[in-house]
């Protein structure tokens, strides 16, 4: 992310032009250095004025603002700058001495750049005494007689005064070398820390593409404002979202569920504001349950923006709650077997003192009282086979079945529990096939599902019994599959989702006790098989129930 603090960006802005003008002026230093030995050399013009003006040879911002970047002494500075120029200010044109005049500088010049200070002493020593001994000679400036040893103010005068300009001049030299030294150095280190970066950027890229192609988690950034600036390629695949241009309220299932991430936004750190579930759209638009972990991340002191893990919670509450269900489902089937259990005792001395007094001589009133309480007897002890079977664990007993018979068996059984308003029609479109089932307990769950199917029908209407068996391989179970398809009058949306439930009922106080479908699907689990209901009201239900077979 771009630094937009305009401070920065000045501060960086005066770095890069000081840099420059340091390199402007070490270099630009020596060509006037250049200029002015032309004119002394030419000329013949050595005053003591050409001191002052051999200073402006000198990158003074070298030596006060930055020493600490280019780490040398105030000392050998100075020294160092003098004795380079030097090397420029001796003109020689003859003899051997133009020999020994054009040596004597690079030799110690190499002194200085091969020896560092003990070489650079030596070569200052050397070349000052040359400058000497070639100012008394003449050496210099061509045509200008030799100076009398016995005038040595005079030759100490122009010695001293060449020997500053050399010095000045070839100080810059230094300087400009120096410079660049320091900066090829600082480039060196750049370059390394560059790749280093470099590298940690390939493997922290590497390392992102593989999270996001392994975890199995939603991970989103969020602004301030709620726009989302990252999603990971498992959160587009279940939300059905991209990042552009999408805000935290397009992938919320309410407004409440939004708020909880403007509230962690808002920078309250405690655990409530910073896991949370919610619900989250996903890409059918269906929601889905999240567990969300929240890390408010400062970008800078004016901005952040929120890190969230968001892991699918939905199968896991399905789960929690289908647990939930059958320890209930447990608890009442034992109460219910104990209540059955001590019912049908009680019903048993009832239907036998009935039987006896029915066998005496009894009046005709006496005697249909008599049989009331019979039917109602024998009524309370269906129903109380009823509970004892639901509460009671089922055993599995697989047999083999030829599916061509046994649904014509069904079909037939359905037809004469059915009333005659009420058409059955079978869709099976295979022949001779056979499967292991457990052939009673198919059969009671069929014709409780088409019983149930009948009494949705109000009026003519028709029942569809489609069979299907898919072949999953020689090493794997088939799956059987049959469904129950009435046209009747539905199910609400309310009522579906209790539907399988004991004891709900929607047939109303004298029309069963609402345990016939949650033993169905008692009995289709004990056969580690499924049942879906699907039902849209006005239109009809169906019910199938899918059962793995060999």
């Amino acid at each position: 992310m771009l630094v937009t603090d305009s401070k920065l960006h000045l501060n960086a802005a005066k770095d890069w032009l000081t840099n420059y003008y340091i390199n402007f002026v070490a270099i630009i230093g020596p060509l006037i250095g250049m200029l002015t030995l032309y004119r002394v050399i030419y000329t013949e013009d050595i005053t003591i004025s050409l001191l002052p003006l051999s200073l402006a040879m000198l990158p003074w911002p070298i030596i006060a603002w930055f020493k600490h970047r280019i780490g040398l002494q105030w000392r050998m500075i100075l020294v160092v700058g003098f004795f380079m120029s030097a090397t420029l200010l001796v003109t020689v044109h003859r003899g051997l001495h133009s020999h020994i005049m054009l040596l004597g500088p690079i030799a110690s010049l190499t002194l200085m750049l091969f020896y560092g200070k003990r070489g650079f002493w030596i070569a200052t020593i050397f070349l000052l005494a040359l400058l000497v001994y070639a100012t008394s000679k003449g050496l210099i400036y061509g045509h200008v007689a030799a100076i009398s040893l016995e005038d040595p103010m005079l030759i100490l005068y122009r010695g001293v005064t060449m020997g500053m300009l050399a010095i000045a001049f070839i100080y810059s030299i230094f300087g400009v070398t120096t410079i660049l030294g320091k900066q090829a150095s600082e480039l060196a280190d750049q370059a390394t820390t560059i790749d280093k970066t470099s590298r940690q950027a390939q493997w922290a890229s590497k390392s992102l593409e593989l999270l996001e192609n392994t975890v199995d988690c939603i991970l989103l950034t969020i602004q301030v404002d709620g726009r989302i600036s990252y999603l990971n390629r498992y959160a587009e695949s279940q939300l059905g979202a991209k990042q552009d241009t999408l805000f935290i309220q397009d992938i919320t299932a309410s407004e409440s569920d939004s708020r909880k991430f403007f509230a962690a936004l808002e920078g309250d750190h405690s655990d409530e504001s910073n896991r949370f579930s919610c619900q989250l759209l996903s890409s059918d638009k269906t929601p889905i349950t999240v567990q969300v972990n929240c890390k408010l991340r400062d970008v800078n002191e004016n901005n952040a923006d929120l890190i969230c893990v968001a892991h699918d919670v939905t199968e896991l509450l399905s789960q929690r709650d289908r647990l939930r269900r059958a320890e209930k489902f447990e608890a009442l089937g034992e109460a219910c077997a104990r209540i059955a259990h001590d019912f049908a005792n009680l019903l048993t001395i009832i239907v036998g003192n009935v039987t006896y007094l029915k066998g005496r001589e009894v009046d005709e009133e006496k005697s249909e009282v008599l049989e009331d309480i019979a039917s109602a007897a024998n009524d309370s002890k269906v129903l109380t086979e009823q509970i004892g079977q639901y509460s009671s664990r089922q055993r599995i007993e697989l047999v083999i079945v030829q599916l061509d018979d046994f649904m014509q068996r069904i079909l037939s059984m359905s037809r004469a529990l059915c009333p005659e308003r009420v058409k059955i029609k079978l869709d099976y479109p295979f022949y001779k096939k056979a499967c292991r089932i457990d052939e009673t307990l198919v059969t009671s769950i069929v014709l409780n599902l088409i019983a149930n199917a009948s009494d949705a029908i109000e009026g003519d209407g028709s029942i569809l019994i489609r069979v299907r068996l898919q072949d999953q391989g020689a090493n794997a179970a088939n799956d059987l599959t049959i469904s129950i398809e009435d046209n009747g009058h539905g199910i609400s949306e309310e009522h579906l989702e209790r539907i399988t439930e004991p004891f709900f009922t929607t047939k109303g106080n004298n029309k069963g006790l609402g345990l016939g479908l949650s033993t169905v699907v008692r009995q289709i689990e004990a056969m580690e098989g499924t049942l879906k209901i699907e039902s849209e009201l006005g239109v009809g239900t169906n019910m199938t129930i899918n059962l793995p077979v060999r």
